[in-house]
């Protein structure tokens, strides 16, 4: 006979029993084993010790003789003998178990409890878990007369273990026989221990082995019926969800319990008996104690959704259907009961069940998913999948978003099978949704097994159909989220390397562009890919890379498979124009400079990298990496512009035209119209702090320009705002300095000039309001012409005074 008995979740010893042997069959070759010590007599330990045997010699699991006569001897004085040889009362086995616990679970004779104790033993000795001799008998044990004799040597009764379980809540939970409970509440045992998740003794006993002596007991004793565990359910709830025995919910609904009664998430213990148990007596008990069979939790679930979800019972679900359940009602995520069972359920026979009672098999959620969508996205098991196509679930039914249940299963199942049973039960392979993703798109970009790419591809998806976004199913998987597995499936199954989006830009401008695997890049160009492939720009995959990864290794990366730093795009700019105008990154400068970057290339225009500095993305250290390459700070753009005049335009910023400056850019220089860096700062896009910046750097401000203006004409009728003019004037801008045709600053603010705020500014820095043009017309004539500044009070200011 073999027997195998647990204690706290751990197998104490697993022991074979051979039927009785005579004295003289026991050979001291077999000592400390089971064999010997279960029909020894005290000759036979006698011979074995005078012959050398150990009192304390442990085999296997460090269990000693000590151990083996406790568990199987008859005869306590075994242990008086062995004790006496020199045996140790307390030792341990490997998981920490003494003597006496073998005794408590093994043992039928009391007297071995009182012949170890005598000899030593700790009657509350504890193993590795906490488990005392009295935690274990209360469990394990058959016997009520080793409980009490365990009492008897006071063996702490509310002793606490792992997890916070005592001895009252393991014999309420396992024992066999009411008289270990009783006899424990006889010696004091808490009713009101809870365990580390809130258990009381009489939820043990709710949810234990069914015996409904044990639940009568704890009630009689004071054990309340409405005590709360952690998540609030109360021993008919636990009832409910473990106990097959629908006597033990009749006893606590006519002892007071409501049946209705609510745990912290809403639940009912009909819907725990759904949820778990699957006895059709128990449900049947709950609904005719007036359990609401519609009742619904926090989520909206009914029992009938708690009984799909988790119930492989097809006679739970037939019980409800007979009581009067709704096959159809939706929780608060508008999903039915069929829903939660594909999501969940593992039995086919459920779904069949469910459809049977009348479940709509293509009904939708608040997402418009159906039971198909959500199986295929949430549940391993192909059959449930199959079971739902085999009731009537339409294959290319499409949720809110467009998806297909095979977008979901694509997208999150880990069984590749699924896309194939969707497939062979008519789904489209190709089907779109709503931004355009097929289920392969899907697949590539959220399903991390290569087995769904091949399942997919193999059931007909095209490789290479291009989304809303302009993306394949490669692109994705070797961009977003790279898994070099899948990359190589979709290639193995036709991918194309080179395919372009719907605005040409090939797959491998988008790899460079923001990819950091020098394996994907490597996989690609094996398969073919073009290294010199141009976009609708003309770039190539070097000038995006360049331009928007900050990553100086793809660089490296793309020279080192045969790039060309110097290739130009259809404006004539290099890599190099494109990463100065956009990377903050000088690593990637000096990648593109290490591989042989022209620092003086030119585009159609004439602009070097350094011009394109001018970008409000760039970096003022890049300035510094490019002239230390051999750029020239004071190169000319065919129309006459250097650096410093591109980077005080539209999105200029101080740092940049500081860092210019730092490395000799001519603050002074003309273009081609003769306006210098400073004419070109005031604009409207401009900013007064680059003003300032190139000021203290040198810059003139009375430098004649076009047509012979200086800064400050452009200061009163090109911008707004008071701060440019003011910055001029107080660097010495002369407010009287004429153009070519004559007009002073102020005739300049009163033709074209739209706040009349500066005319009192100009005045009071000594403008002439006198002043003629060379048509003889002063700055008030020009301005009673502006409409700009009709009715202004300010403009009185420039109304010459007429003489007494």
């Amino acid at each position: 006979m073999i027997r195998r008995l647990q204690i706290a979740g751990q197998c104490l010893v697993c022991c074979v029993s051979f039927g009785s042997a005579s004295a003289q069959e026991l050979d001291c070759d077999d000592w400390n084993t089971q064999e010997f010590f279960a029909d020894a007599f005290l000759s036979d330990e006698e011979a074995c010790l005078e012959s050398g045997a150990d009192p304390n010699h442990g085999e296997g699991r460090d269990i000693t003789p000590l151990h083996w006569t406790s568990a199987f001897n008859e005869n306590p004085e075994m242990i008086e003998f062995l004790v006496a040889a020199g045996a140790d009362p307390n030792v341990r086995d490997r998981t920490g178990f003494a003597p006496l616990h073998y005794v408590a679970q093994f043992n039928s004779n009391p007297s071995f409890v009182e012949v170890l104790v005598a000899a030593g033993a700790d009657q509350n000795a504890v193993n590795d878990k906490g488990v005392t001799p009295l935690y274990t008998a209360a469990g394990n044990s058959r016997y009520p007369a080793i409980v009490e004799a365990l009492i008897a040597v006071d063996a702490e009764v509310n002793t606490v273990v792992d997890g916070g379980f005592t001895p009252l809540h393991a014999a309420a939970r396992e024992s066999e026989r009411v008289e270990i409970v009783q006899a424990l509440l006889a010696a004091g045992a808490r009713l009101d221990a809870v365990t580390d998740s809130g258990y009381s003794p009489l939820h043990s006993a709710a949810a234990g082995n069914g015996l409904l002596g044990i639940v009568e007991s704890l009630v009689a004793a004071g054990a309340e019926i409405y005590a709360r565990d952690d998540f609030g359910y109360t021993p008919l709830h636990r009832a409910a969800n473990f106990n097959e025995n629908p006597a033990i919910v009749n006893f606590l609904v006519a002892v007071g319990t409501d049946p209705n009664d609510r745990s912290l998430n809403g639940r009912t213990p009909l819907h725990a008996a759904g949820a778990s148990s699957g006895h059709p007596s128990v449900i049947l008990a709950l609904i005719d104690a007036g359990a609401d069979m519609n009742a619904r939790d926090n989520s909206g679930d009914t029992p009938l959704h708690r009984a799909g979800s988790n119930n492989e019972n097809t006679a739970a679900i037939e019980t409800f259907f007979l009581a009067g359940a709704d096959p159809n009602t939706g929780n608060d995520s508008g999903n039915t009961p069929l829903h939660r069972a594909a999501a969940d359920n593992e039995n086919p026979a459920v779904i069949e069940a469910l459809v049977a009672g009348g479940a709509d098999p293509n009904a939708e959620n608040n997402f418009g998913s159906t039971p198909l969508h959500v199986g295929a996205a949430n549940n391993e098991h192909v059959e449930i999948v199959g079971a739902l196509l085999s009731e009537g679930a339409d294959p290319d039914a499409r949720n809110e978003f467009g998806d297909t249940a095979l977008h979901d299963a694509a997208m999150q199942s880990e069984n590749p099978q699924m896309a194939s049973v969707l497939v062979a039960g008519g789904a489209d392979p190709d089907m779109r949704n709503e931004q355009g993703d097929t289920p392969l798109h899907e697949a590539a970009l959220y399903n991390e097994d290569p087995l769904m790419i091949e399942a997919l591809l193999t059931a007909g998806a095209d490789p290479n159909v291009i989304n809303e976004s302009d993306a394949t199913p490669l692109l994705l998987a070797s961009t977003i989220s790279p898994n070099l597995a899948v990359i190589q499936t979709l290639l193995d199954g036709g991918a194309d390397p080179n395919a372009g989006n719907h605005s040409s830009r090939p797959l491998l401008h988008a790899v460079a562009n923001g990819g950091e695997n020098r394996e994907v890049l490597e996989m690609l160009l094996a398969a073919g890919a073009d290294l010199d492939a141009r976009d609708e720009f003309g770039a190539t995959p070097l000038h995006d890379a360049a331009g928007s990864n900050p990553n100086p290794a793809m660089i490296e990366w793309l020279v080192a498979f045969g790039a060309d730093p110097g290739a130009l795009d259809d404006s004539g700019e290099t890599p190099l124009h494109t990463a100065a105008g956009s990377s903050q990154s000088v690593e990637v400068i000096a990648a593109l400079i290490a591989a042989g970057a022209d620092p003086h290339a030119r585009d159609e225009y004439g602009f070097t990298a350094l011009h394109n500095v001018r970008d409000m993305r760039s970096n003022a250290i890049v300035i510094e990496a490019l002239v230390a390459a051999g750029a020239d700070p004071n190169a000319r753009s065919d129309f006459g512009k250097t650096p410093l005049h591109e980077a005080t335009g539209f999105g200029a910023r101080p740092p940049i035209v500081q860092a210019l400056l730092a490395v000799g850019a001519d603050p002074n220089a003309t273009d081609d119209s003769g306006d210098t860096p400073l004419h070109d700062a005031v604009s409207p896009f401009g900013d007064p702090a680059v003003v300032e910046a190139l000021i203290a750097g040198g810059a003139n401000p009375n430098a004649v320009g076009i047509v012979g203006q200086t800064p400050l004409h452009g200061a009163v009728s090109r911008v707004e705002d008071l701060s440019f003019m003011q910055v001029l004037i107080a660097a010495g801008a002369d407010p009287n300095a004429p153009s070519d045709a004559g007009w002073t600053p102020l005739h300049q603010l009163a033709r074209f000039g739209e706040n009349p705020e500066m005319i009192e500014l100009l005045i009071d820095a000594g403008a002439n309001i006198r002043a003629e043009d060379l048509q003889g017309k002063t700055a008030y004539e020009l301005a009673i012409e502006n409409p700009a500044l009709a009715g202004a009070p300010e403009l009185e200011l420039l109304r010459p005074a007429v003489p007494d």
